[in-house]
């Protein structure tokens, strides 16, 4: 039995449903465990890539979902052990930027 992305390419209609349907539970589901809006929607479009990349044959609608959940998931856990992500912080989070008034004023005027 073939699932929702038979000929996802030749048909826009579907992929534009199979997009529609998923986005807004991957899009939660990488915010709860990221906890950064930017990296969750960045999950999202790579686990679109992944899906329109592979291909799937899904045997029910239930199998698709479970898909895109362990998908999701995986790829958050990715993103948390990215060597870039341990290595950057968001700029909010650096506390050298965050008091660069009170440094600035500790130096005298040339």
């Amino acid at each position: 039995m073939m699932g929702n992305n038979d000929n996802l390419m030749n048909e826009p209609d579907s992929l534009t449903t199979t997009v529609n349907q998923y986005t807004d539970m991957i899009l939660r589901l990488a915010l709860a465990h990221l906890g950064n809006l930017a990296d969750a929607q960045d999950v999202c479009q790579e686990v679109y890539i992944k899906f329109f990349k592979h291909q799937r044959i899904f045997n029910s609608p239930e199998h698709e979902k479970a898909w895109f959940i362990r998908v999701t998931i995986n790829t958050c856990r990715d993103v948390i052990r990215s060597p870039w992500r341990k290595r950057f912080r968001p700029y909010e989070e650096v506390p050298f930027l965050m008091n660069r008034q009170k440094i600035w004023k500790s130096y005298p005027m040339c």
